[in-house]
């Protein structure tokens, strides 16, 4: 038992397959190790021949599952980079986008604060068409306007 308590989920994983094993013999296949290493039950000399790798928290070194990905994944460096690099680029589009709106109502509250003229201006086709590329173009859409 990983918990005491028991209600807790850490144990989920050992008590499902040991009830259900022992409730009329339902049988319970492993995975081959290829499809699921980890570091704390497999070798470093099956990992070249693993399909997927198991982050899974060693109880022995208790290090970080981010940094002990760095180290057992050679790409994983490369690949955090390339996601913070979106990240950012999608962050900074939204924040343009935030500012245009923000400066587009803020004319449009001065502009109905003008003594003498009360009308706010609608968008033109052309100012909408942009605004909804933008957006497509932010959530990678395929439409076409």
């Amino acid at each position: 038992r990983l918990s005491a308590d028991p209600n807790s989920l850490s144990n989920l994983d050992q008590d499902l397959p040991n009830a259900l094993n022992t409730r009329g013999g339902l049988a319970i296949y492993s995975l081959p190790q290829q499809w699921l290493w980890c570091e704390t039950w497999c070798s470093d000399e099956t990992k070249a021949a693993a399909k997927t790798i198991d982050l899974c928290n060693n109880p022995m070194t208790k290090e970080p599952t981010l940094k002990s990905a760095k180290r057992i994944i050679p790409e994983w460096v490369d690949l955090d980079n390339e996601a913070t690099k979106g990240m950012r680029a999608v962050l900074q589009a939204l924040s343009k986008q935030r500012d245009e709106i923000q400066s587009a109502k803020r004319a449009a509250k001065k502009q109905q604060q003008s003594p003498g003229d009360t009308s706010v201006s609608e968008p033109s086709k052309d100012e909408l068409q942009e605004l909804l590329c933008l957006i497509c173009s932010l959530y990678r859409c395929s439409c076409s306007f």
